[in-house]
């Protein structure tokens, strides 16, 4: 899979059963039911939601997605998935940019996301973007247990990566 062939778009209805397929087989991805995904998918026609999926295929078949919410001035990157198979091959930075870049569009001065501590590949993934912690939840997470960092960068500064 190269990155040249990877289309970044707004997920919709027809995407739901490979969105919960990689959600499913993805540590970390939020358990929502399908009717709160359902919901994400089929926002309100003629509306600019304030709470966006984004979908990254490879040759029609997902790679992975990205959810994102803004709030004012604040956009908060809530779940990044990429399917296990195709990670570490920049599918999640492509996805995050062009989040990143999305939600700047829209007024946003920075974003904001959590983390597991022990999550270091997603740190190092955040670092490169500019994220630098502003915070620890102390067993945030269970299951297995552990520290909730909270990141945030500055969006006027980034770039798309050609998406």
């Amino acid at each position: 899979m190269s990155l040249d062939s990877l289309q970044i778009r707004p997920g919709d209805a027809a995407d739901l059963d490979a969105l919960l397929a990689v959600a499913g087989t993805s540590e970390g991805a939020p358990l929502w039911s399908e009717t709160v995904w359902r919901g994400l998918l089929q926002p309100a026609a003629g509306s600019d939601p304030v709470r966006q999926v984004f979908v990254a295929l490879d040759a029609e078949r997902m790679a992975g997605f990205l959810v994102v919410m803004l709030c004012g001035d604040v956009a908060e990157m809530e779940s990044v998935a990429v399917r296990a198979e195709l990670r570490r091959r920049g599918i999640g930075d492509a996805l995050c940019r062009y989040a990143m870049r999305w939600a700047a569009d829209r007024g946003a001065a920075r974003m904001e996301l959590e983390v597991r501590s022990q999550a270091i590949g997603a740190r190092a993934l955040y670092a490169s973007l500019g994220f630098a912690e502003q915070g620890v939840r102390r067993g945030y997470y269970q299951k297995p247990e552990d520290d909730a960092l909270l990141l945030s960068a500055a969006l006027g500064a980034i770039e798309p990566q050609g998406r």
